[in-house]
C-alpha cells in the first residue's frame, strides 16, 4: 500500500499541474485579445471601465449565489477582474456595450449633465456646464474642449468610445484581432525555442486498396506510396519542408482535400523525390462521419510502450522480460534502423523464432548517472487463431500499380479461383501461402467476367505486414499485389476445425459476430486495448464487409474469450458459439510487442530562426481557419466537425503533457483562431462592429440603432445557440456517442 500511495500522489500531482497550464494557456490567449482592446481605447483617450479574463455574471444555485469574480482590483477609473465563467474576457469603455438592451442607458450615460456649477476636468477635457454664478461673478458658458467645440446641452462625454473618430474606433475594435496574431508569432517562436514534439510526415505503411497503395503509372519510380516515404510538400504551391507533421498538417489537408479532388503530395524516397497526384476516397461510409483517406498509416517508433507487451502474447513470455522505452535496435543480428524495416523482417520470419536486441536506460546506483544496457531477447512465433472456416473470396477491388499482379495482367473485377489448380483455401491465409512460392512462378485461374483466364505470376518477397484490418477495409495480398473484400458465405470447413465442431457448413451465409468474454474482469483487460465497445456485435452484410476486421480482432482476444457467430441457413437464423483455436501452419506477423508512435523534436538554431517557425506556423494555421470557415459555409464541411470548450480544453491538455512547447504550439493555433472568428462580421463580435463602423465611415452616419439593436440580438442568438451546439456535441464525443 505504501509504495502505491506516492503513485496515486504523483499522477495527481501531474494532473493538477497539466490543468494549471492549459487554464494559465488560454487566460493568456483571451489576455493578449482584450489587452489590445485595452491599449488601443488607452492609446485614442476612451475611458476604460473594465478590464476581465471571464465573464462576471450572476450564478445562482438555489437560494446560493456563486461570486461574479475570482479577483479583482480597482486600479486607477479601471477594475481588473478574473470573470467566474473562463469562457471569454471583454474591455468595458464608457459608451460601449455590447449587451443591446443596455444601448438607451449607455448612450445616456456619455452625455454630459448641462448646468453643471463646477469645472470637472478629467484626463485633460473640460466638461461642459455654466460657471461663475453662485460666486457673484459675470456667468459666462464654459466651452467643451472636446470633438464638438461648441456648449451643447446634450453633448457626449469626449472620453467615450463613441466621442471617438471612426478611423479611431476601428483601431480599437481591430486591436484585439491585431494583438492575438501578432503574439501567435511569439508563441511560436517561444515553441520552437524551447522545442516541440513533431509527428513527423513518415508513412509506416498502406492499406490495401486504398490510393497510396494502388499507385499509378504516372508516378514515375515510385510507383505506389510505401513505408519509409516521408511527405515533404503537400500542393504544387510552395517549398518543400523536411518538417511537415503528419497529424496537423498531412492528415488535416487530406481531410479538408475531400474526396473530390486530387491531392498533390511530394515523396522523398532514400533522398529522391517525386510528386504523387493521389485522389482521397472514403474508404468506410457506414460510421456516422465517413472521412476522406488516402490510406497511410502513423509513423511509430522502435520504443516499447507503456505496458510494452501484451501479457498473453509470446512477447510477454520471454525468459528475460520486455520493459517500458525498450528500444529495438536489431533482429536477430541485424541493425534495424526504423519500423519498416522492422515491420519487412516480420512479415518475411512469422513462422520462426526472433532475437531482438533492446537498448535499456537504467540508472546507475552507485553515483546516479544513466547507463545504457543490451539484451538480447527471443520471442517465439505467434501462431494464428482460426475458426477453421474458408470464406469466399469476393472480386479484386485493386490491383497495385507495377506488382507482379499488375505485370501479370489481373484488373480490378476479377474473382481468384485457384492457385496451381488448386482451389485459393482461406483468403486470410494466402498470402502466407504463397510466401513459400516467393521468386516461382505460380498459375493462378481468375473468373473474368464469363470467361476463366489462366495468368502466371511470381510472388515477391512482402514489404510489410498483413493486417490487422479496420471495418469495411479489404484483404491486401502483399505478396502479388491484389486487394479484395472477402464475402460472408463459407465457401468450406477445415475437417476437425473448431467450426464444423460448432456445426457450421459450407453455404451458410454469416449474419454477425460478437465476443463474449469469460468474466468482468478479462473483459476490462480486453476494453483496454480492443476498445469499450468490443463486445458490441459486429454486422456482417453487403454494407458492413467486416470478416477481415473480425479475423484481426479475434488475434487480440484473451485466450477464454468466446465468439458467438449467427447465420442464415436455408432462410432460417441460428447461432453458434465458438472458441478460436491456434493454427499449426499458419502465424500472426504481431508478436505482442506495444511499440509507440514517433515523434521527433524540431528546434530552432537561432532567435532568427524562431521568428522564422513561429511565422510559419502563424500563417499556416491561419489559412487553415479560414479554410475550415469556408467549408463550413459552403456546405463542404458538416458543423459537427467543430469542437467546443471540452474538447479544445481536453485536446490543450494532451498537449501540454507533452511539453510546454507543444502547449504553446496550441496556443498559437488558438490564439489564430480567436483572431480569426472575431473578425466575422457577426454582430457581438469584434467584426460585426467593424462592419458598422465601415458603414458609418462610408455613408457618414451611424447605422440606425434599431437596425443595431435588432442585428445585435441576432447575432447573440445565434453565438449562444452555436456555443450550445459545440458543447453538446463536446459532451456527446466524451461520452463516446459522437466521433
Amino acid at each position: 500500500m505504501d509504495s502505491v500511495v506516492p503513485e496515486f500522489l504523483l499522477s495527481a500531482l501531474n494532473l493538477l499541474w497539466v490543468i494549471a497550464k492549459v487554464a494559465l494557456g488560454i487566460g493568456f490567449v483571451i489576455f493578449v485579445h482584450e489587452l489590445g482592446h485595452f491599449l488601443a481605447a488607452k492609446y485614442c483617450g476612451v475611458k476604460v471601465e473594465k478590464f476581465l479574463v471571464g465573464f462576471d455574471v450572476p450564478i445562482k444555485i438555489g437560494p446560493f449565489e456563486l461570486p461574479r469574480t475570482l479577483w479583482r482590483k480597482q486600479w486607477g477609473e479601471t477594475l481588473y477582474a478574473i470573470g467566474v465563467i473562463p469562457l471569454g474576457g471583454y474591455v468595458k469603455m464608457l459608451g460601449q456595450d455590447d449587451n443591446p438592451s443596455n444601448y438607451q442607458q449607455e448612450a445616456e450615460r456619455t452625455k454630459l449633465p448641462s448646468h453643471r456649477h463646477e469645472d470637472v476636468i478629467d484626463g485633460g477635457m473640460v466638461a461642459v456646464g455654466m460657471r461663475g454664478d453662485e460666486r457673484g461673478e459675470h456667468v459666462e458658458p464654459l466651452e467643451a474642449v472636446g470633438q464638438h467645440g461648441e456648449e451643447d446641452r446634450g453633448a457626449i462625454d469626449p472620453r467615450s468610445y463613441t466621442a471617438k473618430s471612426v478611423p479611431q474606433r476601428m483601431l480599437i475594435i481591430s486591436a484585439g484581432v491585431i494583438m492575438n496574431v501578432i503574439f501567435a508569432v511569439l508563441m511560436g517562436a517561444a515553441a520552437y525555442g524551447l522545442g516541440v514534439a513533431e509527428m513527423p510526415a513518415v508513412i509506416a505503411g498502406t492499406a490495401p486498396g486504398s490510393p497510396a497503395w494502388i499507385g499509378s503509372d504516372q508516378w514515375g519510380e515510385l510507383a505506389h506510396l510505401q513505408a519509409g516515404d516521408r511527405i515533404v510538400q503537400i500542393g504544387r504551391e510552395g517549398e518543400p519542408y523536411d518538417h511537415l507533421r503528419f497529424d496537423k498538417d498531412v492528415m488535416l489537408h487530406i481531410f479538408l482535400n475531400g474526396a473530390d479532388q486530387n491531392l498533390d503530395l511530394l515523396i522523398d524516397r532514400d533522398g529522391k523525390r517525386e510528386w504523387a497526384s493521389v485522389r482521397p476516397t472514403v474508404a468506410d461510409k457506414t460510421v456516422a462521419k465517413p472521412r476522406a483517406t488516402i490510406g497511410i498509416e502513423l509513423p511509430r517508433a522502435l520504443t516499447l510502450g507503456t505496458p510494452p507487451t501484451r501479457e498473453h502474447l509470446p512477447a510477454a513470455k520471454t525468459d528475460t522480460a520486455f520493459a517500458a522505452q525498450d528500444k529495438i535496435v536489431a533482429v536477430n543480428g541485424e541493425a534495424v534502423e526504423g519500423y519498416p524495416q522492422f515491420q519487412r523482417l516480420l512479415a518475411r520470419h512469422l513462422d520462426k523464432p526472433l532475437v531482438l536486441t533492446v537498448e535499456r536506460v537504467n540508472e546507475n546506483a552507485e553515483d546516479g548517472k544513466e547507463v545504457i544496457e543490451r539484451f538480447d531477447i527471443s520471442v517465439a512465433p505467434n501462431p494464428l487463431r482460426t475458426f477453421g472456416l474458408e470464406m469466399q473470396a469476393g472480386p479484386l477491388t485493386a490491383v497495385q500499380t507495377d506488382s507482379p499482379a499488375d505485370r501479370a495482367g489481373l484488373k480490378p473485377g476479377d474473382i481468384l479461383l485457384s492457385i496451381d489448380d488448386q482451389p485459393i483455401g482461406d483468403p486470410m491465409t494466402l498470402g502466407q501461402r504463397l510466401q513459400k512460392r516467393i521468386g516461382e512462378e505460380v498459375k493462378i485461374t481468375v473468373q473474368r467476367g464469363a470467361q476463366q483466364v489462366q495468368l502466371t505470376v511470381t510472388p515477391r518477397e512482402p514489404q510489410q505486414t498483413a493486417g490487422p484490418y479496420a471495418p469495411n477495409y479489404p484483404v491486401g495480398i502483399e505478396e502479388i499485389g491484389v486487394a479484395f473484400h472477402v464475402l460472408h458465405e463459407i465457401a468450406g470447413v477445415e475437417p476437425g476445425s473448431a467450426a464444423e465442431k460448432a456445426g457450421l457448413a459450407a453455404g451458410d451465409r454469416l449474419k454477425r459476430v460478437e465476443f463474449i468474454p469469460s468474466n468482468e474482469e478479462q473483459a476490462k483487460k480486453e476494453a483496454s486495448f480492443l476498445g469499450e465497445d468490443y463486445v458490441e456485435p459486429i454486422p456482417l452484410d453487403d454494407d458492413h464487409r467486416n470478416w477481415a476486421y473480425v479475423h484481426s480482432m479475434v488475434q487480440s482476444l484473451l485466450p477464454d474469450t468466446q465468439v458467438k457467430i449467427t447465420f442464415d441457413r436455408d432462410q432460417k437464423t441460428d447461432s453458434v458459439i465458438v472458441s478460436p483455436t491456434s493454427s499449426p501452419d499458419h502465424f500472426n506477423p504481431e508478436r505482442g510487442l506495444v511499440l509507440t508512435y514517433k515523434f521527433d523534436t524540431h528546434s530552432a538554431s537561432s532567435f532568427g530562426d524562431a521568428l522564422w517557425l513561429g511565422y510559419r506556423e502563424t500563417k499556416e494555421r491561419l489559412m487553415e481557419v479560414v479554410t475550415v470557415l469556408w467549408k463550413l459555409v459552403s456546405g463542404q464541411l458538416s458543423i459537427t466537425n467543430l469542437a467546443g470548450p471540452g474538447r479544445i480544453a481536453y485536446v490543450a491538455g494532451a498537449e501540454a503533457s507533452q511539453g510546454i512547447g507543444n502547449l504553446l504550439i496550441f496556443l498559437t493555433f488558438l490564439s489564430v483562431n480567436l483572431a480569426v472568428v472575431n473578425s466575422l462580421p457577426i454582430p457581438v463580435l469584434d467584426g460585426g462592429h467593424f462592419f458598422f463602423l465601415m458603414w458609418e465611415g462610408i455613408f457618414g452616419r451611424p447605422v440606425s440603432e434599431k437596425w443595431i439593436v435588432r442585428l445585435t440580438f441576432a447575432g447573440l442568438i445565434f453565438l449562444l445557440g452555436l456555443m450550445v451546439f459545440v458543447t453538446t456535441m463536446d459532451i456527446g464525443w466524451f461520452a463516446g456517442i459522437v466521433q
